[in-house]
């Protein structure tokens, strides 16, 4: 055994570590590519912030739509970050042939 998991609710260890790198490995690029479609949202309230456009920023900023996709953009930053140093540490460790459980 490796490790436990809880995000899979399961233990990781030889034969699951495929499916598991797998994961770790995919869930930031596809969140980065979430993080990159949601990025229109704070680049056009940044380029009304430039131009002096007050009164458009704050009717863009009041929608719905406009809260939530900035909530979603920075939650997808950070599992971005999170689950990337996760995979970073992995592939560090299947390339030193060492366990998680051995670096400590």
């Amino acid at each position: 055994m490796d490790h436990h998991c809880p995000w899979t609710n399961t233990c990781i260890g030889h034969s699951n570590l495929q499916a598991f790198f797998l994961f770790v490995h995919y869930v930031p690029v596809a969140f980065l590519h979430s993080f990159l479609i949601q990025s229109e949202v704070p680049a056009s309230i940044a380029l009304m912030l430039f131009r002096h456009q007050h009164r458009k920023f704050w009717k863009y900023i009041r929608r719905v739509h406009t809260l939530v996709t900035l909530i979603l953009w920075f939650a997808s930053l950070v599992i971005t970050l999170l689950v990337g140093s996760l995979a970073w540490d992995m592939h560090w460790s299947i390339s030193g042939n060492i366990t998680m459980v051995e670096e400590l």
